[in-house]
């Protein structure tokens, strides 16, 4: 079955999401990274980003380019850069980019809201809440029962945080690359 042809904007302004495949955003340097790719690559196009642990909304204007030639030329420099700064090998994105056109000044206004962490999402984004994959994990409730002994509804144990890995371990990740 062959896919939905993209949506083209006549104002050249597009609401994109990218999806990774494991929590690659989740540390400031990958984020850096990304900022750095986004903006030498869109220049005066990059309006606005959000970052997820595991995906990335924006707001971008296209270059003369268009907006597949623009996204790849970001997504393949960010996952090279990525891939280096992470020691992997592999795809760092889960399929294609998602974008839905921008056509009017109150939706990007809305968007630029979003964006910026003072809005609701937008419609062009989904028009529902997104899971903030930012939040920490809620304290379990103590409760008081009648002979005023408190219990906790769950248990919780203060462990440390195991090392973060990015993506399963490929049979090829031991060997060296001239081998391969």
């Amino acid at each position: 079955m062959a896919r939905k042809a993209r949506e083209v904007s006549s104002t050249g302004m597009y609401a994109v999401t990218v999806k990774t495949n494991a929590a690659v955003f989740a540390g400031e340097e990958v984020r850096e990274l990304f900022k750095d790719c986004f903006e030498r690559f869109l220049g005066d196009g990059a309006k606005a980003v959000l970052f997820y642990d595991s995906r990335v909304d924006m707001l971008i204007s296209e270059t003369e380019r268009g907006i597949s030639a623009d996204m790849k030329s970001i997504m393949t420099s960010f996952s090279r850069g990525c891939n280096k700064l992470m020691n992997t090998t592999g795809k760092i994105f889960a399929g294609r980019f998602g974008s839905v056109p921008v056509e009017d000044p109150e939706t990007e206004k809305k968007c630029i809201a979003y964006l910026s962490g003072e809005g609701d999402v937008p419609e062009v984004f989904g028009g529902k809440e997104h899971p903030d994959e930012h939040k920490k994990a809620e304290q379990p409730a103590i409760t008081e029962d009648e002979s005023g002994k408190a219990d906790e509804e769950t248990e919780t144990a203060n462990e440390p945080e195991e090392q973060q890995t990015y993506g399963p371990k490929r049979w090829h990740d031991d060997i060296p690359v001239w081998m391969l």
